[in-house]
């Protein structure tokens, strides 16, 4: 079994790193742990394909808070576990953009595009409706674990010892880019 950690944002080289993983455990079961909050949409879209047509069974679990783009990168496991303590957080997507009004029209499409694709996604692993999902979006919903696992997001309740990595496991942590790891050396 290889476990892969996601302990950080999901930034520009998040695909990539996760392919790269996901490569080396070849056809062996993985086990990813998360603690995010969040990041790209278009990286955790990438990595919720690459967890969702990998060969071998996916394990996700959130022990920590799977938040913004992490929850959307979550839903792409075959199974999603949540510790008991931990969160689930989904919101509509944001944008920072410095232009015109035309421009600014434009972003707000982009943007409800953007929204649309992340209600697919978590409406394809909870079952439930798009206008429940895109309530919860639209209120920054925040969610206990118990709540993510009756709402669907995720499928068990766990204990905090259900997470440990064995010592007897291959441990990938995808990289810090080079920047993060300059405002926060300590972390490396």
């Amino acid at each position: 079994m290889t476990t892969i950690r996601v302990f950080d944002f999901i930034l520009e080289d998040f695909a990539t790193e996760l392919a790269d993983a996901l490569d080396q455990a070849g056809r062996n079961p993985v086990h990813v742990l998360i603690n995010s909050e969040g990041g790209i949409v278009d990286q955790a879209i990438a990595g919720y394909e690459l967890l969702r047509t990998h060969p071998a069974k996916v394990t996700v679990d959130v022990i920590g808070i799977a938040a913004s783009a992490a929850a959307v990168f979550a839903m792409g496991a075959d199974t999603v576990r949540i510790a008991r303590h931990a969160m689930f957080m989904i919101h509509n997507p944001l944008a920072m953009v410095v232009s015109n009004a035309r421009e600014l029209r434009k972003m707000a499409s982009v943007l409800d595009q953007y929204a649309d694709r992340i209600r697919n996604v978590f409406a394809s692993k909870t079952g439930q409706p798009m206008s429940r999902i895109k309530d919860w979006m639209d209120g920054e919903t925040f969610m206990s674990a118990d709540v993510a696992q009756r709402r669907g997001f995720a499928d068990e309740v766990i204990s905090a010892s259900s997470t440990a990595t064995p010592n007897n496991k291959t441990t990938n942590r995808l990289a810090r880019p080079e920047w993060l790891q300059a405002l926060n050396p300590s972390k490396n």
